[in-house]
C-alpha cells in the first residue's frame, strides 16, 4: 500500500456551505456592489487563454500599484501575488509551520486557516477564546497577555471574523516591538470595511510581520482568485522556493490593475457600505426591542453582522423558508447567526423577513 499522512484520516475538511436554491446568498463573505466598467471590459476583451500569466510589464505594474495602494516605499521585492489570499496563508505555513513551532490563533478566527494548519505537524497550537463583548482595547490587552507564552507564529485576522474586533496600527506596533521572536501574520481581508488603514507600512519597520490581503472582498474579484502578501525582502527570499508564479493568471492581473487604477470608484462603494452599516444597526436596534427571541447583535468592523438569538437552528430555518442563506455560527459564539451585508434592497428583504420571526 502506498504511504500517506495518516493524520488525514481524522482531519475535518474546510466546508463551503451550499447555496443551491437560495435567492439571497448572505452566508458568504464576498462583496456584491458594482465593479468598475474597465474591469468588465478586460473580461470581455481577454483573449490570452492559451498561456499562463507571465512576469511582464503588466505583472510588475500591478506590484507597483499594490505598493502605492498600501503605502510601501521599499523598492526591493516586498510583495508576492498569490492565487487568492488562502494560498498566501498556505505558503506561509509551508515555510514557518515546523515540528518545533508554537502557534497562537485567537478564536473565533478564519476557519480555513485552522484547517490548513491541521495538515502540518507542529509542536503546539493554542486557541484562546475572544469574547465578543470585549472592547477593542480589552482585546488588545487580552492578546498581549496571551503572547507572553512566547509563540513562534501568531495569526491575527484584522478585523476579526465573525466579531469584527479591530486592532490599531499602534496596537500592532506595540506587539511587534514587544515580541520580536514571534512572526505575526495579519490577515486584512476586510480592512477596507473599517475606518482603519492597512498596517502594511510596518513591514518596512519590523522584520517579524507578514500582511495578507485579497482582491476577493472589497474589489469583488473572488472568482479570479487573486491575493497577495507583503513583508520584508529577507522573508520574501525565504518564501520564494515554495512559490509558483504560474498560479497567477493574466486575466486576474489585468482586472486587479484596473481596480486599483479606479480606486475613486471603489471609495464610493466604501461610502455606500458605511451607509448600509448604519441602516443595519438601526434595524437591529428596533428588532431586539420587540423580539425576545433575539437577544443581542454584533456589528463592529467588517462586512458582516451577527445576530445572537435563543435558537440559531430555528432562526436559520426561518431564513431558509424565505430563500435567504445565512451562516449558523453557534460553534463560534453561543446563539450566533452571521449574515453578510449586501445591497440596500437585499437588506430590506432580510429585515422584512426578520420582523416576521
Amino acid at each position: 500500500m502506498f504511504k500517506y499522512k495518516k493524520v488525514a484520516e481524522n482531519l475535518e475538511p474546510y466546508k463551503i456551505p451550499s447555496t443551491t436554491n437560495y435567492k439571497y446568498k448572505m452566508d458568504m463573505g464576498e462583496w456584491s456592489l458594482p465593479i468598475h466598467t474597465s474591469v468588465t471590459d478586460e473580461l470581455k476583451n481577454f483573449n490570452s487563454l492559451y498561456r499562463y500569466g507571465v512576469l511582464d510589464d503588466g505583472f510588475n505594474n500591478l506590484i507597483n500599484l499594490i505598493k502605492k495602494y498600501n503605502g510601501l516605499t521599499n523598492k526591493n521585492e516586498t510583495v508576492l501575488l498569490t492565487n487568492g489570499s488562502d494560498n498566501a496563508l498556505r505558503l506561509i505555513l509551508e515555510l514557518f509551520a515546523t515540528e518545533e513551532s508554537k502557534i497562537l490563533i485567537p478564536v473565533p478566527s478564519y476557519v480555513h486557516f485552522e484547517c490548513m494548519l491541521d495538515t502540518f505537524k507542529v509542536k503546539e497550537v493554542k486557541k484562546p477564546y475572544m469574547n465578543y463583548n470585549l472592547s477593542n482595547e480589552e482585546l488588545n490587552d487580552f492578546l498581549l497577555y496571551e503572547l507572553s507564552g512566547e509563540y513562534d507564529l501568531c495569526y491575527l485576522v484584522n478585523p476579526s471574523m465573525p466579531v469584527g474586533h479591530i486592532l490599531t496600527i499602534e496596537n500592532l506596533k506595540h506587539m511587534l516591538s514587544s515580541y520580536t521572536n514571534t512572526l505575526f501574520v495579519v490577515d486584512e481581508a476586510y480592512i477596507e470595511f473599517t475606518k482603519n488603514t492597512t498596517c502594511a507600512s510596518l513591514t518596512e519597520e519590523f522584520n517579524n510581520l507578514i500582511v495578507v490581503r485579497t482582491f476577493s472582498k472589497f474589489f469583488s474579484l473572488a472568482s479570479l482568485r487573486l491575493g497577495y502578501l507583503m513583508t520584508n525582502p529577507h522573508l520574501i527570499k525565504l518564501l520564494k522556493p515554495y512559490y509558483n508564479y504560474k498560479d497567477i493568471t493574466k486575466i486576474a492581473v489585468n482586472c486587479a490593475t484596473q481596480s486599483l487604477l479606479h480606486i475613486d470608484f471603489y471609495d464610493k462603494n466604501r461610502e455606500t457600505y458605511f451607509e448600509l452599516k448604519n441602516y443595519v444597526i438601526d434595524n437591529l436596534e428596533q428588532i431586539i426591542k420587540v423580539n425576545d427571541k433575539i437577544t443581542d447583535y454584533i456589528m463592529k468592523d467588517g462586512m458582516y453582522f451577527t445576530i445572537i438569538c435563543k435558537d440559531p437552528v430555528d432562526l436559520k430555518k426561518h431564513f431558509d423558508s424565505y430563500s435567504i442563506a445565512v451562516r449558523n455560527k453557534d460553534s463560534d459564539i453561543k446563539g450566533a447567526v452571521r449574515l453578510t451585508i449586501n445591497e440596500k434592497e437585499v437588506m430590506e428583504k432580510v429585515f422584512e423577513t426578520l420582523k416576521k420571526y
